[in-house]
């Protein structure tokens, strides 16, 4: 796959995971009745989760190579 087509694809796929998240995020507030404060806490939970887990993501991917950097210049 070229660097466009996975754009392409991220894309499509970033705007209904963003809608979604609002909505489950609604739907949590509505359903456990959370005031200012349990939103607050909810947030903070979720974000340090998401610093957890992250990472994992990172792992699997491949360095790219720089000229200079990471491979000699030719020649």
């Amino acid at each position: 796959m070229h660097n466009v087509e996975i754009f392409l694809i991220l894309r499509f796929l970033a705007v209904p995971g963003a809608a979604l998240g609002q909505f489950m995020g609604g739907y949590i507030c509505k359903k456990f009745q959370l005031k200012v404060s349990g939103i607050l806490k909810l947030t903070v939970i979720c974000s340090l989760i998401v610093l957890i887990v992250s990472p994992v993501f990172w792992i699997r991917c491949n360095g790219a190579t720089l000229a200079g950097v990471s491979t000699p210049y030719p020649g």
